[in-house]
């Protein structure tokens, strides 16, 4: 039985951690449906991947190594402004949220303390694209 894919275009999960990137993936299966998911753990991979693929929204996390989270938001707010990005980090820090806030992010969640929020906004954009 072949599920269709939702949403249509796939939901672009970027972060260095393996294990967090499998939690997030179950996360929006369960309470979202998505099984659309596409997962990068390097973030140098990104650009290709956008130049490669037309993608509904990005989770980038913010601490990686290579390049930063802010450097690949800058990167995709200047090469792919269309495509939505939502911030998420185990850093709580004003400061970070309000520069990602201010280069466009989408929003700007902290992992395992906002889950349900998260969960609720990226429903939000994969229903409005």
């Amino acid at each position: 039985m072949n599920e269709r894919p939702y949403p249509l275009d796939p939901v672009l999960l970027v972060d260095d951690e393996p294990a967090w990137l499998r939690s997030l993936t179950i996360l929006l299966e369960r309470t979202l449906g998505i099984n659309n998911v596409l997962t990068v753990q390097d973030s140098r991979e990104v650009p290709a991947v956008l130049a490669s693929l037309r993608v509904s929204l990005v989770l980038l996390d913010v601490t990686m190594p290579y390049s930063s989270g802010e450097e690949v938001l800058s990167g995709i707010v200047e090469n792919f402004p269309e495509t939505p990005v939502i911030i998420h980090t185990g850093r709580n820090e004003v400061d970070i949220a309000v520069r990602c806030m201010k280069m466009c992010a989408f929003d700007y969640f902290v992992k395992t303390v906002e889950q349900e929020r998260m969960a609720a906004r990226v429903a939000a954009k994969c229903i409005s694209s």
